[in-house]
């Protein structure tokens, strides 16, 4: 398995392609000064047969909170292009999207839960 296979990563490269923003799997050490930022992480995963259904953890930072919900808006949209694309994902579905600040480090995020189905590659 290769890091192309790991559905965070199909994820990371369809927003890098759709975002103008930093996309990333963790928050790095070097943060961006303008706060333009998304971040991916898998919350959880079930496999039956080939079929894979990942629940994702989707975090859109930004200067100000309306920066971070417009940020929110704009990667969701750019999930559900993510089946059409050749990235074996059959479907995307925001659960919930909310605010998600990070009381600790004072920076404006939102959160957005999606589920996507995708056959496992071979």
């Amino acid at each position: 398995m290769t890091n192309s296979d790991i559905i965070e990563a199909r994820v990371i490269a369809c927003l890098a392609n759709h975002l103008s923003c930093r996309v990333a799997a963790e928050v790095p050490e070097d943060f961006p000064a303008d706060a333009a930022l998304v971040v991916v992480s898998r919350l959880g995963e079930r496999r039956e047969n080939h079929l894979r259904r990942a629940r994702l953890a989707v975090q859109s930072y930004g200067h100000s909170l309306l920066d971070a919900a417009a940020r929110c808006e704009a990667a969701e949209r750019a999930l559900y292009d993510l089946p059409a694309e050749d990235s074996g994902v059959s479907s995307c579905r925001v659960e919930t999207s909310y605010n998600f600040t990070d009381e600790t480090t004072k920076r404006y995020r939102y959160q957005s839960v999606v589920h996507v189905t995708y056959y496992e590659e071979d």
